[in-house]
């Protein structure tokens, strides 16, 4: 006869968990169900009201999942702020007088 064993699993493994998503992914799935929300209840139950919530969730769904690509469209969008933003600091640092790929203006 095989004596059971039990395991505890810490709070590490349960935000182990929580982390399989990248934030960009977890922030547009928030706002996905939050806005369209936020949205009926300031605007009042109307089909127009609805119909709108309906489009944004569909909207950040689709932003939110990987379909074809390794990443997904709100991924690709932080990574594209985060860039220009890093750029621009870069661009201030040098004193602003060149642009991205080194050529003077």
């Amino acid at each position: 006869m095989r004596k059971q064993r039990t395991t505890y699993l810490g709070r590490q493994f349960g935000l182990s968990a929580m982390m399989q998503f990248r934030d960009p992914v977890v922030l547009t799935r928030i706002a996905t169900i939050v806005f369209p929300l936020y949205l009926t209840l300031m605007l009042g139950p109307s089909v127009r009201t609805f119909a709108l919530a309906v489009v944004l969730m569909v909207a950040g769904l689709a932003a939110s999942t990987e379909f074809s690509r390794p990443d997904t469209y709100a991924d690709r969008l932080a990574r594209t702020y985060r860039n220009r933003q890093l750029d621009k600091r870069d661009r201030l640092r040098r004193g602003g007088n060149e642009s991205v790929n080194g050529d003077r203006r």
